[in-house]
């Protein structure tokens, strides 16, 4: 199944196991929204999440400044996932804090939904 947003300004598209409710979702609603919330302190140009063959999920953005966040997260614990970073950009503490709020938003979504895969793209 697939759930697309196309605005002005980005696409988002999620590849999930289980169908979001009727309404949309809340938990839709609160990805856009946390996503949204990174973007307005980092500049975002691409967010992706993907399944890969091996159950753990590459977890990925990279700001218009050219700065990358990459991570493996392993969900291995539902309530307490594995994760390794590959991170070598300077981040802001003030940049930190909402990507920690839209991670948990992600795990909630892939334990929730069993998402595969998020690709958000800005223009």
């Amino acid at each position: 199944m697939k759930t697309e947003l196309k605005t002005p300004k980005y696409t988002v598209e999620i590849t999930h196991n289980q169908p979001f409710p009727p309404d949309i979702s809340k938990d839709f609603d609160t990805f856009i929204k946390n996503v949204r919330e990174l973007d307005e302190k980092v500049q975002l140009a691409s967010f992706e999440l993907k399944k890969k063959p091996d159950g753990k999920y590459s977890y990925e953005f990279k700001a218009k400044d050219n700065r990358e966040w990459k991570q493996v997260i392993e969900m291995d614990n539902p309530n307490d996932p594995l994760m390794n970073l590959s991170v070598s950009d300077f981040w802001r503490l003030s940049e930190f804090a909402p990507h920690r709020v839209l991670r948990d938003t992600v795990i909630s979504l892939i334990k929730t939904y069993q998402v595969e895969k998020i690709i958000c793209v800005w223009y």
